[in-house]
């Protein structure tokens, strides 16, 4: 099975592995191959730059925060609805 991204979801995940990882990361979130640790890896790096720039001063989410949180979904998936063979 695979997933899709938008292009502004495979944007922030450029944008947050700038260490070169990103299209590896890209491709593994596709293909719903990431391990569940690296799944919590990355989950780390979304949520904290949630913390960061996607909330508003109520701490609503604000429309970047939004997009942050269905990426959040699409990477979190494999972990909540495991392959049967996990």
């Amino acid at each position: 099975m695979t997933t899709s991204l938008s292009d502004r979801q495979k944007e922030i995940i450029e944008r947050l592995f700038r260490d070169g990882s990103a299209q590896d990361v890209i491709q593994k979130v596709l293909n719903e191959e990431l391990s569940f640790s690296e799944i919590e890896n990355v989950i780390n790096v979304i949520h904290r730059e949630f913390s960061l720039h996607g909330l508003l001063p109520n701490y609503e989410p604000n429309e970047y925060g939004r997009k942050l949180e269905a990426l959040l979904d699409i990477v979190n998936r494999p972990r909540l609805a495991p392959k049967a063979d996990q």
